[in-house]
């Protein structure tokens, strides 16, 4: 976990609120599992629990039943209906592609890079944005709304950590890779705003493990 570079980085924004009032959240955002830290007034940086006790929580949604689920409870049914769990995804938020290059052995695959044996994805394409998506039933989830059920939740576990103090979270931190590019970092802005979140800032995984 980078624990001291998010800390300082927490801290900093802290400064910038009212301290009676700020929550800050920070999102330690890996390619197979995420962790949620917590910073509020008079409470040391905190890493927070999930629903499982764990600190860390695999990213993934499940769109198999009528509600969402997250995490480990998502992982049950990835192996029912793997077209309806996305997982590994958020390394191609904001790169283009062709419709061709989502058809089997397309370069989304090949970029993508775990093939789609295990992970059968159904996926859609939106043309004007020349983006892929995924197809949900009738329906065509774009990939940045996947990422903000992940925010989502993230906010959930955090807010249901007070142990009867209220938390409501609306500041958000987030850690990306260093070589991220614009659109990468304005699709993680677009979801953490689809997620009803305030962005502060994202930080470079090598700042945040420095």
């Amino acid at each position: 976990m980078r624990c001291a570079g998010v800390t300082l980085l927490l801290a900093g924004c802290f400064a910038f609120f009212h301290v009676a009032e700020s929550q800050i959240m920070s999102i330690d955002l890996g390619h197979e599992f995420f962790k949620v830290a917590l910073m509020r007034q008079g409470v040391p940086l905190e890493i927070v629990l999930n629903t499982h006790s764990k600190r860390k929580t695999t990213t993934a949604v499940s769109f198999f039943d009528a509600v969402r689920t997250f995490g480990d409870d998502a992982l049950s049914h990835q192996g029912k209906d793997p077209a309806k769990v996305p997982m590994f995804f958020h390394s191609s938020l904001g790169k283009n592609y062709t419709a061709a290059d989502i058809d089997d052995g397309g370069k989304w695959w090949s970029d993508f890079g775990l093939g789609d044996k295990f992970y059968s994805y159904q996926l859609g394409y939106n043309a004007t944005r020349g983006v892929p998506t995924f197809k949900i039933g009738d329906d065509e989830v774009e990939l940045e709304e996947v990422l903000a059920s992940v925010f989502f939740f993230a906010k959930k576990i955090a807010d249901d950590s007070g142990e009867g103090k209220v938390i409501n979270v609306r500041d958000l931190v987030v850690t990306m890779p260093s070589d991220a590019m614009l659109r990468q970092r304005q699709a993680i802005a677009a979801a953490s705003e689809i997620a009803g979140l305030r962005l502060l800032t994202l930080v470079h995984e090598t700042s945040a493990f420095a």
